[in-house]
């Protein structure tokens, strides 16, 4: 997904994580979900290094490269969590507050350091 014409690339989480100092983590976040959602979530640093490549929206890749890429992203980033909202959050609250809830789930299950 774009934000505001910018297609995330490596250069740009450089530049982010520039102006986050030293030891600065960037988050990155994924959505999938009908009937209930899950979001995931990626930490990087500067040190990573380059994403596995064929790393995109999950939304545009197969099933079965996503089952391909999961194992890469895990050994690539600092640490991943997925998150998860059930047809009753998504039905009781919303598609939007379901996001959040499932987004917050994920982030209750990282191990490593929070982004600000």
């Amino acid at each position: 997904m774009t934000t505001g014409g910018v297609i995330p690339d490596r250069a740009l989480e450089l530049d982010i994580l520039s102006g986050l100092g030293p030891g600065g983590v960037l988050a990155g976040v994924d959505e999938v979900g009908r009937g209930s959602v899950s979001v995931g979530i990626a930490l990087v640093d500067a040190d990573v290094g380059q994403a596995p490549d064929g790393l995109r929206d999950s939304k545009r890749m197969t099933p079965a490269a996503r089952e391909r890429m999961a194992p890469k992203v895990r050994s690539w980033a600092l640490d991943v969590a997925v998150g998860h909202a059930g047809p009753d959050v998504v039905d009781g609250r919303g598609v939007i507050a379901a996001l959040r809830w499932a987004a917050r789930d994920a982030l209750d299950r990282l191990r490593g350091p929070l982004p600000d």
